[in-house]
Protein backbone atom coordinates (compact mmCIF):
# COMPACT_ATOMS: atom_id res chain seq x y z
CA UNK A 1 0.00 0.00 0.00
CA UNK A 2 1.37 3.26 -0.95
CA UNK A 3 -0.43 6.46 0.54
CA UNK A 4 -1.83 8.96 -1.59
CA UNK A 5 0.48 11.78 -0.70
CA UNK A 6 3.39 9.46 -1.84
CA UNK A 7 1.78 8.82 -5.19
CA UNK A 8 4.54 11.45 -7.40
CA UNK A 9 7.28 9.62 -5.76
CA UNK A 10 6.05 6.16 -6.75
CA UNK A 11 5.97 7.55 -9.97
CA UNK A 12 9.73 9.23 -9.56
CA UNK A 13 10.18 5.68 -8.73
CA UNK A 14 9.00 4.06 -11.68
CA UNK A 15 10.25 5.99 -14.00
CA UNK A 16 13.85 5.72 -13.10
CA UNK A 17 13.23 2.49 -13.56
CA UNK A 18 12.33 2.38 -17.05
CA UNK A 19 14.84 2.00 -19.66
CA UNK A 20 12.19 1.52 -22.70
CA UNK A 21 10.46 4.60 -23.83
CA UNK A 22 7.85 6.23 -25.35
CA UNK A 23 5.53 6.07 -22.31
CA UNK A 24 2.23 7.32 -21.87
CA UNK A 25 0.79 8.45 -18.58
CA UNK A 26 -2.60 9.01 -18.40
CA UNK A 27 -4.48 11.26 -16.04
CA UNK A 28 -7.99 12.89 -15.56
CA UNK A 29 -7.82 15.99 -15.64
CA UNK A 30 -6.70 18.31 -18.45
CA UNK A 31 -4.50 21.01 -15.75
CA UNK A 32 -3.13 17.56 -13.74
CA UNK A 33 -1.74 16.58 -17.48
CA UNK A 34 -0.05 20.01 -17.52
CA UNK A 35 1.71 19.96 -14.11
CA UNK A 36 2.13 16.39 -13.98
CA UNK A 37 4.43 16.89 -17.58
CA UNK A 38 6.11 20.01 -16.35
CA UNK A 39 6.83 18.48 -13.22
CA UNK A 40 8.55 15.02 -15.38
CA UNK A 41 10.66 17.72 -17.34
CA UNK A 42 12.17 19.44 -14.36
CA UNK A 43 13.19 15.52 -13.35
CA UNK A 44 15.37 15.39 -16.54
CA UNK A 45 12.63 13.79 -18.48
CA UNK A 46 11.49 14.52 -22.11
CA UNK A 47 7.85 14.96 -21.50
CA UNK A 48 4.62 16.76 -23.23
CA UNK A 49 1.39 17.03 -22.17
CA UNK A 50 -1.85 16.02 -24.65
CA UNK A 51 -5.64 16.98 -23.35
CA UNK A 52 -9.01 18.44 -24.98
CA UNK A 53 -8.23 21.68 -23.57
CA UNK A 54 -5.39 22.06 -26.50
CA UNK A 55 -5.54 23.54 -29.94
CA UNK A 56 -5.22 20.30 -32.67
CA UNK A 57 -2.10 22.17 -33.54
CA UNK A 58 -0.51 21.50 -30.26
CA UNK A 59 -1.90 18.03 -29.66
CA UNK A 60 -0.72 17.06 -33.00
CA UNK A 61 2.82 18.67 -32.03
CA UNK A 62 2.34 16.51 -28.94
CA UNK A 63 2.00 13.47 -30.75
CA UNK A 64 4.73 14.17 -33.06
CA UNK A 65 7.29 15.22 -30.83
CA UNK A 66 6.68 11.45 -29.31
CA UNK A 67 6.34 9.62 -32.62
CA UNK A 68 10.21 10.97 -33.55
CA UNK A 69 11.68 10.31 -30.27
CA UNK A 70 11.80 14.57 -29.10
CA UNK A 71 9.79 13.28 -26.26
CA UNK A 72 9.98 10.05 -24.41
CA UNK A 73 6.63 10.89 -22.13
CA UNK A 74 3.36 11.74 -22.72
CA UNK A 75 1.06 12.93 -19.71
CA UNK A 76 -2.73 12.41 -21.41
CA UNK A 77 -5.94 12.63 -20.72
CA UNK A 78 -8.38 10.09 -21.61
CA UNK A 79 -8.51 12.01 -25.14
CA UNK A 80 -4.98 9.96 -26.16
CA UNK A 81 -6.97 6.53 -24.86
CA UNK A 82 -9.14 6.59 -28.37
CA UNK A 83 -8.21 6.12 -31.89
CA UNK A 84 -4.46 7.75 -31.70
CA UNK A 85 -1.67 5.39 -33.01
CA UNK A 86 1.61 5.32 -31.03
CA UNK A 87 3.78 2.44 -31.96
CA UNK A 88 6.17 1.09 -29.92
CA UNK A 89 5.04 1.88 -26.58
CA UNK A 90 6.86 0.68 -23.75
CA UNK A 91 4.95 1.32 -21.14
CA UNK A 92 1.26 2.80 -20.17
CA UNK A 93 1.01 4.13 -16.37
CA UNK A 94 -2.59 4.91 -15.02
CA UNK A 95 -1.64 7.56 -12.78
CA UNK A 96 -5.30 8.38 -11.98
CA UNK A 97 -7.84 5.49 -12.53
CA UNK A 98 -10.01 5.91 -15.46
CA UNK A 99 -13.60 6.76 -14.56
CA UNK A 100 -15.56 4.08 -16.90
CA UNK A 101 -14.09 0.64 -17.62
CA UNK A 102 -14.55 1.53 -21.27
CA UNK A 103 -12.16 3.98 -21.14
CA UNK A 104 -9.37 2.18 -18.78
CA UNK A 105 -10.11 -0.24 -21.83
CA UNK A 106 -8.76 2.28 -24.38
CA UNK A 107 -5.92 3.32 -22.38
CA UNK A 108 -4.54 -0.19 -22.18
CA UNK A 109 -4.86 -0.85 -25.52
CA UNK A 110 -2.46 1.53 -26.56
CA UNK A 111 0.10 -1.10 -25.12
CA UNK A 112 -2.02 -3.67 -27.85
CA UNK A 113 -1.45 -1.22 -30.30
CA UNK A 114 2.28 -1.45 -29.71
CA UNK A 115 2.54 -5.11 -29.24
CA UNK A 116 4.56 -4.36 -25.64
CA UNK A 117 1.50 -5.58 -23.34
CA UNK A 118 2.70 -3.45 -19.83
CA UNK A 119 1.06 -1.61 -18.01
CA UNK A 120 0.87 0.08 -14.31
CA UNK A 121 -1.70 1.28 -12.25
CA UNK A 122 -2.02 3.17 -8.99
CA UNK A 123 -5.24 2.03 -7.79
CA UNK A 124 -7.59 4.11 -5.08
CA UNK A 125 -8.40 2.02 -2.18
CA UNK A 126 -11.07 2.31 0.06
CA UNK A 127 -8.95 3.37 3.06
CA UNK A 128 -7.58 6.55 0.86
CA UNK A 129 -4.87 4.91 -0.05
CA UNK A 130 -2.97 3.53 -2.82
CA UNK A 131 -1.94 0.10 -4.14
CA UNK A 132 0.78 0.14 -6.96
CA UNK A 133 -0.19 -2.60 -9.39
CA UNK A 134 2.13 -3.83 -11.74
CA UNK A 135 -0.08 -5.80 -14.76
CA UNK A 136 1.53 -8.02 -17.68
CA UNK A 137 -0.61 -9.29 -19.95
CA UNK A 138 0.30 -12.52 -21.65
CA UNK A 139 -0.88 -11.16 -25.25
CA UNK A 140 -2.73 -8.12 -27.02
CA UNK A 141 -5.95 -10.74 -26.90
CA UNK A 142 -5.39 -12.03 -22.94
CA UNK A 143 -7.76 -10.54 -19.63
CA UNK A 144 -5.82 -7.54 -18.71
CA UNK A 145 -5.96 -9.12 -15.26
CA UNK A 146 -3.64 -11.88 -16.23
CA UNK A 147 -1.33 -11.64 -13.29
CA UNK A 148 -0.97 -8.35 -11.08
CA UNK A 149 1.96 -7.97 -8.61
CA UNK A 150 1.23 -5.57 -5.79
CA UNK A 151 4.42 -3.70 -4.80
CA UNK A 152 5.21 -2.37 -1.12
Amino acid sequence: MVPAERKRTKLVEVLGNCTDFPVIIFVNQKRGADMLAKSISKIGHRACSLHGGKGQETREYALKSLKDKESDILVATDVAGRGIDIKDVALVLNYDMAKTIEDYTHRIGRTAASFLQIFVSFVPCLLDTLQFVFCHAESATASIFAKGIIIK
